[in-house]
């Protein structure tokens, strides 16, 4: 296994970017007054609704504060290192403390969010320099140079196979022949009943189940309800609803919760705190649906009445008692279940201080202010929410990791088996253990035997989260994934060669008409969201085994087909593919830190499709 070493001027870089930061972050603490917790959060609030409205305010205003996306990519990096500083208890106030959003306000709220950007953005730089993922191209007085390293363009690698995937998903479900590739395309409702037929059957990506619940012109059913709020400081959004018009939005709301917990991997057995998963789902179902809500109404707003302030409108705020009895009255969970999931997933002042060093983007859907009151930052719905409370809980509670990785084995060896079903594949359930002499050597997490060919695919399955861009704990998890899956193969091998083919043929309970050749053995390495670790500074130097993405392995299945060999052509796709070369047109940026400037060369790209 190769890691990058970090060398002498590699660590020096490091170590002055740390002091910058330092440094810039004690010059930002002490230029905010915090004496008085009320006005540090009247700032976190224009903060967060600056934040709210990079997202969703109108494009053509937001292009106005003449900012590049980098600027506002690294803008919205600040909020963590804000809220840590910013938000302190403020329980024994009434009511939410908040002013009128002025033009001379949310450029203060900009520059701030911008100084904690650059300050998370130094961390970063840091860590990135001494891991060698970049690289100082030179460091003159205040000036720094930064370029990516060619092998942590690779990042990109893992990342881009969703797309790949989402894009070949969209022609089978586009298909008017239903057949491709060699496949005969089936719906998915009607995939059980050909799991036992001979043939070669693709299922087509799951129709929208609530289609009859969404509106068309939707435009046209809201504007009657949108109307002018003056809440003593400033013009604001109000708006009423209809039934209608709620499903619409909890439709939008359940399919996208669907894709959501699959992406987190939070198992539908798994309890939080003594508290059902379901549970917690269907109340974050219900916030990202009144989200939804809200930002359209915000669109409609931004075009038709002039007056409404949507710098101001688009976060929200409300007793968390009527939150509470709404949400009971549409699920019809009870009151005291609800009050549970809050306690669970609301941002709290005591948490602010578990953010300071989490570089990743986060923002909760509901930060509670603890006197019955609560925020709701709309843009807490741009990156996963599930991701973001199993962050949230973990930074809480490190030890809860064990639990959200329960289950998950079993659950992507379920998705893989759904890949091969029908008479010509034999799978085995469960985890298989090898041992010698009752001594444990290693386990196989799935198995799928050809009965035509005889060629025999092991599978070791990995879902480890790589939905944080901590450098730190992405290379820690890059290393532990690398060695795990090198080892692993080492030590399946010397089972084998131990103890031969026709052991292991029975240790896997087949048949005795199945046999196994030793030449037809294929070892994968499947891991949910990230393979390919050459981008964090660990490169795979094992040839017998090949890795892949779940989104990866997926899309090279079916574009492969039912070949004669299909483990081999597999396998030696995935292996083509362990190196294959990112084209990206890089977008260099500079940003200035007090006195000091520090240039990016290609930190941002714009990926090419290409997948050689």
């Amino acid at each position: 296994m190769k890691q990058l070493e970090p060398s002498d001027k590699n660590q020096n870089i490091y170590a002055k970017l740390l002091i910058i930061a330092d440094s810039e972050q004690d010059r930002v603490i002490k230029s905010i007054p915090q004496e008085n917790p009320a006005g540090c959060f009247v700032i976190l609030m224009e903060i967060t609704r600056m934040y709210d409205y990079l997202h969703f305010g109108p494009k053509d205003e937001i292009e106005k504060f003449g900012l590049s996306f980098q600027e506002i990519d690294v803008l919205k990096s600040g909020w963590n290192l804000a809220a840590s500083i910013l938000f302190k208890p403020i329980k024994q106030f009434s009511g939410i403390p908040i002013m009128e959003s002025t033009h001379k306000l949310r450029i203060s709220a900009i520059s701030l969010l911008y100084q904690f950007g650059c300050i998370t953005l130094l961390r970063r730089t840091a860590e990135m320099v001494k891991s060698g993922i970049l690289v100082s191209d030179s460091s003159e007085g205040n000036i720094f140079k930064f370029s990516m390293s060619l092998d942590g363009k690779a990042q990109f690698l893992d990342e881009m196979e969703n797309s790949y995937l989402e894009n070949l998903e969209d022609i089978l479900e586009q298909n008017e022949k239903n057949f491709y590739n060699g496949w005969e395309l089936v719906n998915y409702d009607n995939v059980n009943t050909i799991f036992q037929n001979s043939g070669s059957f693709l299922s087509k990506r799951p129709g929208d189940r609530f289609s009859s619940l969404k509106l068309e012109d939707l435009e046209s059913k809201m504007t009657p309800l949108l109307k002018l709020w003056d809440s003593g400081k400033g013009i604001m959004m109000g708006y009423d609803s209809t039934e209608e018009l709620d499903w619409h939005f909890m439709a939008i709301s359940t399919n996208a919760l669907a894709e959501w917990r699959d992406e987190a991997g939070i198992h539908p057995n798994l309890k939080i705190e003594g508290v059902e998963v379901s549970h917690i789902i269907a109340v974050i179902m219900c916030l990202v649906s009144f989200d939804l809500k809200h930002i359209k109404f915000s669109s409609i707003a931004a075009e038709m009445e002039k007056e409404i302030l949507i710098f101001q409108s688009l976060t929200i705020w409300c007793s968390l008692t009527d939150l509470i009895n709404d949400i009971s009255d549409f699920t019809r969970i009870e009151k005291r279940i609800i009050e549970q999931v809050f306690k669970i997933i609301s941002f709290k002042a005591n948490d602010a201080a578990l953010i300071r060093n989490h570089t990743s983007k986060f923002m909760p859907l509901i930060i509670d202010l603890e006197n019955n009151f609560v925020l709701r930052p709309v843009s807490g719905i741009v990156r996963n929410p599930l991701n973001t409370l199993k962050d949230l809980l973990i930074l809480r509670n490190p030890k809860l990791t064990a639990e959200f990785n329960k289950d998950r084995e079993s659950w992507l060896r379920n998705y893989l088996y759904a890949m091969f079903m029908g008479t010509r594949y034999h799978r085995v359930d469960g985890n298989i253990a090898l041992r010698i002499d009752k001594k444990f050597i290693t386990d196989i997490d799935a198995v799928i035997y050809d009965n035509v060919t005889g060629e025999l695919a092991l599978f070791q399955i990995k879902w480890q989260d790589y939905h944080l861009n901590d450098v730190k704990k992405l290379r820690s998890k890059a290393s532990n994934l690398t060695k795990e899956l090198e080892v692993w193969t080492k030590k399946v091998y010397y089972w084998i060669s131990s103890q031969g083919v026709d052991q292991l043929a029975y240790n896997l309970r087949f048949p005795k008409n199945k046999k196994v050749s030793e030449s037809k053995i294929y070892l994968f390495g499947l891991s949910k969201n990230a393979a390919r670790m050459k981008g964090y500074g660990f490169e795979l130097k094992e040839k017998r085994i090949a890795v892949g993405t779940w989104a990866q392995f997926k899309r090279n299945r079916t574009e492969i087909g039912p070949s004669k060999s299909v483990f081999d052509n597999l396998f030696n796709a995935l292996k083509d593919q362990e190196n294959a070369v990112v084209e990206a047109i890089p977008k260099p940026v500079t940003f200035k830190v007090s006195d000091k400037e520090f240039y990016y060369k290609d930190l941002w790209n714009v990926a090419e499709d290409n997948k050689k």
